[in-house]
């Protein structure tokens, strides 16, 4: 009987791997945009040192599993914090991380069909190819000020207005602010 058991939780579990590669080359190949975490002092630093005014509103643009918004939205309760992201199983954890969050809303839809104008605040880590078409977006529909953090990547013809390189130097990552 325990064998039998046995194979049954190796059989589920090799199912649930099976569904997250695919949706993972799902993503890689038609959204061209793999879910990859923002590196752990990057999201500490956001937590521990930088400030946001009460009444803000920041996104997420590609939110994967929620990490950063949830370290921001518990530290700033006065702020409100929306996710996007499109992938499924990403969701599904960004989700389970902000059940208890109530200034924190995570939504499955895909970016460029997301109207962000009343963002106070953005943040992103999208690879050059995307920030080069996700630049027209923000130009669109951000009002002037918004601050735009993108994680690793250069928002092409952008100056950037601060830079935070990874204070373990263990990485050459870093968090770029850009004010539209």
């Amino acid at each position: 009987m325990w064998s039998l058991i046995a194979a049954f939780a190796v059989l589920l579990a090799t199912l649930i791997a099976t569904l997250f590669m695919l949706n993972a080359l799902y993503s890689v190949f038609r959204l061209r945009i793999p879910y990859v975490p923002t590196a752990a002092w990057a999201v500490k630093w956001l937590h521990d040192k930088y400030p946001l005014p009460p009444g803000a509103t920041v996104y997420d643009m590609g939110c994967g599993d929620g990490r950063v918004l949830a370290e921001l939205a518990v530290k700033n309760p006065d702020a409100k914090f929306i996710g996007i992201e499109v992938q499924w199983w990403p969701y599904v954890l960004a989700k389970w991380r902000a059940r208890k969050i109530i200034n924190l809303t995570i939504e499955r839809v895909d970016f460029w069909s997301r109207d962000i104008h009343d963002a106070t605040h953005v943040f992103c880590y999208l690879f050059q190819p995307i920030l080069v078409k996700m630049k027209n977006k923000f130009e669109t529909e951000l009002r002037p000020n918004t601050m735009v953090i993108s994680f690793g990547f250069r928002i092409p013809d952008w100056t950037t207005k601060n830079e935070i390189a990874d204070p373990n130097g263990k990485t050459h990552s870093r968090l770029l602010f850009y004010r539209r």
